[in-house]
């Protein structure tokens, strides 16, 4: 505590102390070369501190100067890392992706693979009069809900899976039950191997318009009812 009071009650003179010893070990070199050199020891001196005057100056300058155009520039900089910003942002998300592509398109068929309901049916809305068809996946199970959207997209949360329907999502049902059942991975899981269901969507389309103008489920074999798409 009394050593801290010192040093502090001390700074005016051990500032300047400290500044003295840093130029003469600075200037000492030069000073001595000059000497050499048959100069005398006060022009010498003088000169060296001029040197080194010039030197801080010109460096002191640059780093103005360079500051004072970064300032200037500051808000282009700024404008440049926002938009790089916002183009990362587009970049990773699935729906800024997919209206980049459809806006380079005429109508299509567009594959939306998520395990929530509410996500496929918002992309759908999203993409509504842009696509022909919208059709979930990735839940396994065949939803009831084909319809065409008022902008003309036909349009179906999941078309269900192609597979044996006597399963756990097409997995044989003993491994994969197990596994709820003792909240632990069991045995690797297989696909099952009963009667294959083939599931889908069955789509018309305006060939003027490229929307939707029919949608209908389609089932046929395995253990789920059979829906076929009338004539």
């Amino acid at each position: 505590m009394i050593a801290t009071a010192m040093l502090y009650l001390g700074k005016v003179l051990f500032v300047p102390l400290a500044l003295a010893l840093l130029l003469s070990f600075v200037l000492g070199p030069l000073v001595t070369r000059l000497e050499r050199l048959g100069v005398p020891r006060i022009p010498s001196v003088l000169a060296a501190c001029l040197c080194i005057g010039v030197l801080v100056g010109g460096m002191g300058w640059v780093v103005g100067h360079e500051v004072a155009e970064l300032s200037d520039r500051a808000p282009e900089y700024r404008s440049h890392l926002e938009r790089k910003i916002e183009a990362v942002r587009e970049s990773m998300n699935p729906i800024h992706r997919a209206k980049a592509v459809v806006s380079d398109l005429e109508h299509q068929i567009q594959e939306k693979s998520s395990e929530a309901s509410s996500e496929k049916m918002a992309y759908g809305h999203i993409f509504d009069s842009q696509m022909s068809l919208v059709v979930g996946t990735h839940t396994h199970c065949p939803t009831a809900d084909a319809q065409i959207l008022p902008g003309g997209t036909a349009f179906q949360s999941d078309a269900g899976m192609c597979g044996d329907y006597d399963s756990v999502i097409g997995m044989v049902k003993a491994g994969a039950t197990l596994r709820f059942w003792r909240k632990m991975p069991g045995e690797r899981l297989t696909p099952a191997e009963g009667a294959v269901t083939i599931c889908g969507v069955f789509v018309e389309t305006d060939d003027r318009t490229g929307l939707a103008s029919r949608i209908e489920p389609l089932r046929s074999g395995g253990r789920l009812a059979q829906v076929m798409p009338s004539a």
